[in-house]
């Protein structure tokens, strides 16, 4: 039988972080990438860096991992409303968790560690709901285990832009009742979608 081994769990300054920090980082999220997406392109280190760096007007975010003999298997992010920005008392006791874990370490303890920064953080300032969301099968059982109620199932659709008929798309979204069916466009940064798909 091996012996247990520590998981280590720290906070990942996105502004302070080391050189040694941060390749540790981009090692484990594009090995990550490789196992959960392996279709998708990974943003460049440097991209990457500058897109966690760019302060958020209204999201406060925080980056915690979880180290194993010094190597980043996991991460936890965090955002919570900014103290100080618009309807911040409204959004005060609520926050937005994510993470994950390489295939090789799941069900280790791994994900179940990072719980610890998070109930940590939202004692410290006074949170009482967090809400996660999971893309892949291992992700809903994780959340499942932890007795996490769900609340909104969203369907992502990849559509290649090149040859797209794009007199056929604007008949399409015209002639969608959105309303009727419960949906709305939710724009995000990586475009727009449809949100709130009924069962």
């Amino acid at each position: 039988m091996t012996p247990a081994r520590t998981i280590d769990t720290r906070f990942l300054d996105i502004h302070n972080a080391s050189p040694a920090e941060w390749a540790a980082y981009h090692r484990y999220r594009r090995l990550r990438a490789s196992q959960d997406t392996p279709d998708e392109p990974v943003l460049a280190d440097a991209d990457f860096e500058l897109a966690v760096r760019k302060r958020s007007p209204l999201i406060e975010s925080r980056r915690y991992v979880a180290l194993i003999d010094g190597e980043v298997v996991g991460n936890l992010f965090i955002g919570a409303r900014r103290n100080g920005s618009p309807d911040y008392e409204t959004f005060a006791p609520f926050l937005d968790a994510g993470g994950g874990v390489l295939h090789e370490h799941r069900r280790q303890g791994v994900a179940t560690a990072l719980l610890r920064p998070l109930l940590d953080f939202m004692e410290a300032h006074g949170k009482h709901t967090a809400t996660a969301s999971a893309d892949l099968p291992a992700g809903h059982a994780f959340l499942s285990a932890l007795g996490a109620t769900e609340k909104l199932r969203m369907i992502e659709n990849r559509l290649p832009l090149a040859g797209l008929d794009w007199a056929e798309l604007a008949r399409w979204k015209a002639g969608v009742d959105a309303p009727a069916l419960g949906l709305r466009w939710r724009f995000t940064r990586a475009g727009c979608r449809w949100t709130g798909l009924p069962n």
